[in-house]
């Protein structure tokens, strides 16, 4: 059981970081990285809404310090829906 929470704590590790970073970029949501990470924003949007189910893109954007709009017009339809 040990091994399998071990492991189970770095498959999330990896999605978290290397595996988030990757996709951001593929999906052009970062281009390049200067108020917050792809890996930072899917771990804020995660556990933010894990939190409080009735985070806004506003309360997002406070916890990354950066102003809503650097939120909102990253969310295209191919960053929603990359396998469009």
């Amino acid at each position: 059981m040990r091994d399998q929470i071990t492991r189970l704590g770095g498959y999330l590790t990896t999605l978290f970081s290397i595996v988030a970073a990757d996709l951001a970029r593929k999906t052009q949501f970062i281009q390049r990285e200067r108020g917050f990470s792809g890996a930072k924003f899917v771990r804020t949007l995660v556990f933010g809404w894990m939190a409080n189910k009735r985070a806004t893109i506003d309360d997002f954007a406070e916890h990354l310090e950066v102003p809503p709009p650097a939120v909102q017009h990253r969310l295209t339809s191919k960053t929603v829906d990359p396998v469009r």
